[in-house]
């Protein structure tokens, strides 16, 4: 009987130090830093977006694509040769899916402020990444 007292107390401390050591190696509440950001994805929109036949599987994953380079403003940071190495398609096509979603309305395109060059950024009403209180005068400005 003494000997299984024994055993159990040992095996009581060495659990104990097991314990302690793990809740010392526990990280603490954790800060989303800057390249962590979250992207604001709208759920009727997307259930919407769903029920659109006409667009291809390559559509999808260019705008899959698109949707993990958006920047601040929900405008997309990626070259349209860096979307097609990323997502492995040609940029014939990719220029061809990019086209399909501006016709779809996920994709709005502007003119950029130097040169003459287009960019694109996701339509609000599908997707935004930026401040709550810009949300609400762009999303009119997409609609119409």
């Amino acid at each position: 009987m003494a000997d299984i007292a024994s055993a159990m107390q040992s095996l009581y401390i060495v659990c104990k130090g097991y314990a302690r050591r793990k809740a010392g190696a526990m990280p603490g509440r954790r800060r989303l830093h800057e390249h962590e950001l979250f992207v604001q994805v709208f759920r009727a929109a997307i259930e919407q977006l769903g029920g659109n036949v006409s667009l291809t599987a390559s559509d999808w994953r260019v705008m899959a694509v698109c949707m993990g380079g958006m920047i601040y403003g929900g405008f997309i940071q990626y070259s349209q040769k860096q979307i097609a190495s990323k997502a492995y398609l040609s940029e014939a096509q990719v220029s061809r899916n990019l086209g399909h979603l501006l016709v779809a309305g996920v994709l709005v395109r502007e003119h950029a402020p130097k040169g003459n060059q287009w960019r694109y950024r996701f339509n609000s009403t599908l997707a935004h990444m930026g401040d709550t209180a810009d949300l609400m005068w762009r999303r009119t400005q997409d609609r119409g």
